[in-house]
C-alpha cells in the first residue's frame, strides 16, 4: 500500500526506544524492532524476508530470522561497515573503513583480504557471486578513487579513471554496474571500462539504485534525486519533488522507490512514480533502506534503529476447541469457550487474547473480555449471561504486533429445553389454504427437518419465510432455518402437527427482532412475530436503530410519523386469502399473537423491533383486557366481511408479496417464489 499524497493523515508512533514520532501519510505500519545494539547502522540488504544483515560501526552486523533481529559480529575496537549486499544467504559481503570485506557463507562471518586500505563505501554482489566495491582515492599512484572488483577466486583492483571519492555502486549485470561519488561523478561500467555519465550536477552523491538498466535513481547533498532512462547519451534527468540529503536508495518497482536520510530532517521519501512524499521522523537518524518487497521493507539508522514497514499478516483463525456450534447449556452450567490452539503465519509471538459474546438477536456485546497471552479458554460462570436466549461469541487471537486474527461467530444457547406442540397446521392446497406460523423456542436444532420432521416434498407441502435482501423466499429445502421472531409460510395438503423440542424464550427482558431491508431496490418486508410465547399491543413495540454497533431508541410504533424514516407503521396479516393491514391508529388495541405471523415492512437497514414486557396484552388492567378482548373478536368479524380494516388486492401498492404458490399447480420455486405485487402487479 502506497502513500497516499492526496490524503494527509497524521500518524504518531510513540515508541520508548528512541523516542521516534512518524508523522506523514498513513502506509501499512511503521514498526519499531527490538535491536540488539545502539550504534550507528548504516546499511541493510537481505537474500528473503527471514535472511536480512545489517551492518555499522564497531564492525557490528545483524541478523534477522523472520522473527528476532541477533548480533553476529561486533568489535568495540573495531572499524565502521558501511554497507551490505548478497547474492544469497550463504554469500553476504560487508565492507567498510581501512579497506575491510568481511564476507559470510552461511554459517561465519570471515574477513577476506581487499588489497587496500581506504575506507570502502559501497557493495554490489552480482546474483552469481561477482562483486564490485567502491571507496576513497587512494593516495598512492595512481591516486584513484579505488573500485574493487570480486572474480569469483580473489579482489582486484580495477581503473577508475578519477581521482574523486566513490560512496555507492549498483548494477543490473556483471557488464551494466553503476557507481557515483563526489562532485556530482556517475560512472558505468559495460564489462570493459568505467566511463563517466551526465549528471549535469556537481553536488556529491551518495546512493544509487535501479529497477532496469532504463530506470536508474541517484541522489546525494541536494534537494534533487537523478534518474538515468536507458538514452544512448549518458544523460541523467532530476525527479520531480523536495528530498533533502538522502544517505540510500531502494525499491521494489520504479513506482515504488524509498529513500532515507536528510541533514535539516530525519526522514524518509517515497516516490510514487509520478511525485516524492515524505514520512518526518524525530528520534534517530536513517542511514540504509531495503526491502524483500514493496510490502516489507527495512531502516536501519542511529542508535541502533531498526524500523519495518511491512502488511503484518495476523494470526491464523482460532480453530475453536468447543462448545459446538448451536450448543445448548442449562442455567447452573459453566460455559467454557476453548479458542484452540494458537498459531501465527510469521511466527509473531502470541500476546493478547479477546473473547466476545453477543446477543443473536440483538446483536448487543454482553461480554468484551481481554486476556494476556496465552489465554486460550475462558469459563462464563452460571448467572453471567441470561437464560432463554441464543449467544453469537468468537475468539480473536493478537500476536506481538497487534494483528488479531478472528474465529467465526459461533453460537450456544442457555436454558431448559422442553417440548412444544403449535398449533394445528389445516389441510389445504390453495393460496387462501396458506398460514402463517412462528415459534417461540430455539430449537435445539435450528433445521426445518429437526422441527417439522417430515419427508419435504413441494407437492404436499410448501413451507418458507421470506428474505427481502435477496428479494426472495427462502424454502425449506433451500437452508431455511427456524428461529424465534420470524414467521413462515406453511401450506400442508393433509394438514400437520408440529412438535419439537427447544428453550422458550426468555419473557423476563426485553427482546429484538431484527429487520431486512435492501437498500438497492428499497425492498424491506419482513415476516415476522412475536418472539416469545405472550401477545404484545403492535402500538406499544418500540423501534430501535443500530448505528455503529449501539442500538439507539427511536418510538414506540403508535409515537412514530406515518412519513417516519424507519418502518411502515402498518401491520399485515393473512386471512382467508386476503392481506389485511391496521396501524396503531385505525386500531389501538391491535395485538400480535404468539405463533402467528405478521408482514412489517422496513424503511432502511440496521432496525429492529423490540418487544418489552410492558408492551404485552397481559400488562393491561382486568377492565383494559376485557375490552381488548371483544375488540379483538369484533376486528377479526368485520375484517372478514372487508369492512373497516385495509385489504390488499391485486394492483395496491406497498402491499406485501403473495405466498410461495399452490400445491396443485406446483409453481413454488425454492430459490425466487410467489410474486411481488409491488412490482410486478399482475399477480391473480
Amino acid at each position: 500500500m502506497k502513500p497516499n499524497v492526496n490524503l494527509i493523515i497524521v500518524l504518531i508512533l510513540f515508541i520508548f526506544a528512541g523516542s521516534l514520532i512518524v508523522v506523514g501519510p498513513v502506509r501499512s505500519a511503521w514498526h519499531i524492532e527490538t535491536s540488539p545494539t545502539n550504534v550507528i547502522l548504516n546499511d541493510v540488504w537481505g537474500a528473503s524476508a527471514n535472511e536480512v544483515f545489517a551492518v555499522g560501526a564497531e564492525e557490528t552486523i545483524l541478523h534477522f530470522d523472520g522473527a528476532i533481529w541477533s548480533s553476529k559480529q561486533t568489535s568495540p575496537a573495531g572499524v565502521i561497515l558501511r554497507d551490505v549486499w548478497g547474492s544469497s544467504g550463504t554469500n553476504v559481503i560487508a565492507v567498510g573503513d581501512s579497506g575491510k570485506i568481511f564476507r559470510y557463507d552461511g554459517s561465519d562471518w570471515k574477513q577476506e583480504a581487499s588489497g587496500t586500505t581506504v575506507n570502502l563505501h559501497g557493495i554490489w554482489v552480482t546474483s552469481g557471486g561477482l562483486a564490485f566495491a567502491v571507496g576513497d582515492v587512494d593516495t598512492n599512484i595512481p591516486y584513484e578513487a579505488v573500485i574493487l572488483y570480486y572474480n569469483g577466486t580473489s579482489w582486484v583492483t580495477m581503473v577508475s579513471g578519477l581521482s574523486i571519492p566513490l560512496k555507492a555502486v549498483w548494477g543490473i549485470s556483471p557488464d551494466n554496474v553503476f557507481a557515483v561519488g563526489d562532485s556530482g561523478t556517475i560512472l558505468r561500467y559495460d564489462g570493459n571500462s568505467w566511463s563517466p555519465m551526465n549528471s549535469y550536477t556537481t553536488t556529491w552523491l551518495s546512493c544509487v539504485w535501479g529497477s532496469s538498466d532504463k530506470d536508474v535513481f541517484a541522489a546525494g547533498s541536494s534537494t534533487a534525486v537523478y534518474r538515468y532512462d536507458g538514452n544512448a547519451d549518458n544523460d541523467w534527468t532530476e525527479t520531480f519533488g523536495s528530498v533533502e540529503y538522502p544517505d540510500d536508495l531502494w525499491g521494489s518497482s520504479d513506482r515504488d522507490v524509498y529513500a532515507v536520510g536528510g541533514s535539516d530532517f530525519n526522514k524518509i521519501d517515497h516516490f510514487d512514480g509520478n511525485t516524492w512524499s515524505t514520512w518526518f521522523l524525530t528520534g534517530n537518524h536513517p542511514n540504509g533502506v531495503w526491502g524483500s518487497a514493496k510490502d516489507n521493507v527495512f531502516v536501519v539508522g542511529n542508535g541502533g534503529m531498526i524500523m519495518r514497514d511491512f502488511i503484518n499478516k495476523p494470526p491464523f483463525p482460532p480453530p475453536i476447541d468447543g462448545p459446538v456450534d448451536e450448543a445448548s447449556f442449562g442455567e447452573l452450567d459453566t460455559i467454557v469457550l476453548d479458542g484452540g490452539t494458537y498459531s501465527d503465519p510469521e511466527n509473531h509471538l502470541h500476546d493478547l487474547t479477546y473473547f466476545q459474546v453477543r446477543r443473536a438477536d440483538s446483536r448487543e456485546l454482553r461480554l468484551d473480555e481481554i486476556f494476556s497471552a496465552g489465554v486460550t479458554d475462558y469459563p462464563i460462570s452460571p448467572g453471567t449471561i441470561l437464560p432463554g436466549l441464543k449467544y453469537n461469541w468468537r475468539v480473536g487471537y493478537v500476536d506481538a504486533l497487534g494483528a488479531v486474527g478472528w474465529s467465526e461467530w459461533y453460537s450456544f444457547k442457555i436454558g431448559t429445553s422442553e417440548d412444544t406442540i403449535l398449533p394445528k397446521i389445516v389441510a389445504g392446497t390453495d393460496v387462501s389454504d396458506f398460514g402463517m406460523i412462528s415459534i417461540v423456542h430455539w430449537p435445539e436444532n435450528m433445521s426445518p427437518e429437526a422441527v417439522f420432521n417430515i419427508e419435504y416434498d413441494r407437492r404436499n407441502y410448501l413451507i418458507g419465510t421470506y428474505d427481502a435482501v435477496n428479494n426472495r423466499y427462502i424454502a425449506f429445502d433451500n437452508g431455511l432455518e427456524m428461529e424465534p421472531g420470524r414467521s413462515y409460510w406453511i401450506l400442508a395438503r393433509e394438514g400437520l402437527t408440529i412438535d419439537f423440542s427447544g428453550i422458550p424464550v426468555i419473557l423476563a427482558d426485553d427482546v429484538y427482532v431484527a429487520l431486512n431491508y435492501n437498500a438497492s431496490t428499497g425492498n424491506g418486508w419482513n415476516m415476522v412475530a412475536p418472539p416469545n410465547d405472550a401477545e404484545y399491543y403492535w402500538a406499544n413495540v418500540k423501534v430501535v436503530e443500530e448505528i455503529d454497533g449501539v442500538l439507539i431508541d427511536r418510538e414506540t410504533v403508535q409515537n412514530l410519523a406515518d412519513d417516519n424514516l424507519y418502518i411502515d407503521r402498518q401491520l399485515w396479516r393473512w386471512e382467508n386469502g386476503h392481506y389485511h393491514s391496521d396501524t396503531p391508529d385505525t386500531d389501538p388495541n391491535l395485538a400480535m399473537e404468539a405463533y402467528a405471523g405478521y408482514w412489517v415492512k422496513a424503511r432502511q437497514a440496521n432496525v429492529f423491533l423490540r418487544f418489552e414486557p410492558g408492551a404485552r396484552v397481559a400488562s393491561l388492567g382486568k377492565p383494559e383486557i376485557l375490552m381488548a378482548g371483544i375488540w379483538k373478536k369484533t376486528k377479526t368479524w368485520l375484517s372478514n366481511l372487508n369492512i373497516f380494516s385495509k385489504e390488499a388486492v391485486a394492483g395496491d401498492d406497498n402491499t406485501p408479496p403473495m405466498p410461495m404458490g399452490t400445491l396443485d399447480d406446483n409453481t413454488a420455486d425454492p430459490v425466487f417464489q410467489g410474486c411481488f405485487i409491488e412490482i410486478t402487479n399482475d399477480c391473480n
